[in-house]
């Protein structure tokens, strides 16, 4: 996930790939500072690429995740 905000900083913004690198690390850092102290453990995950669904379950437990998987594109596990 950081790779592809950097990636649209160069394009969008011009910046070079070092500065572009750095400033998805800094906003993604943020993002995961205001988030829920029950969410933010989970926000890694996402950034590393697990989906959507794993990361509920993960969050939420097999039961209500597994519902969910359908929604996010996921299915049960």
């Amino acid at each position: 996930m950081k790779e592809q905000l950097a990636k649209l900083l160069q394009e969008r913004v011009g910046l070079s790939e070092a500065i572009s690198l750095q400033a998805a690390a800094v906003a993604l850092a943020f993002v995961k500072e205001k988030l829920p102290p029950t969410i933010a453990p989970h926000f890694d995950s996402l950034m590393a690429g697990d989906s959507v669904t794993d990361a509920v379950q993960d969050a939420l437990g097999d039961k209500l995740g597994g519902a969910l998987g359908g929604l996010f594109g996921g299915g049960d596990k």
